[in-house]
């Protein structure tokens, strides 16, 4: 009886630790998106701000 115990407390645990290693990737990738994102979204910001600085020829 303990040895099925012993089974499903290391197949439950197994499973949580793949389901932690997996939001851990997505959490990490999501994060690396983000930042790029915001990289994007700084560096058009920038070039629009300078366009419209720059006198009209």
């Amino acid at each position: 009886m303990s040895l099925v115990i012993g089974h499903w407390s290391f197949v439950i645990g197994h499973l949580l630790l793949v389901i932690g290693h997996w939001s851990l990737v997505i959490g990490h990738w999501s994060l690396v998106i983000g930042h790029w994102s915001l990289v994007i979204c700084h560096l058009s910001l920038v070039i629009f701000v300078e366009n419209s600085l720059k006198p009209k020829t």
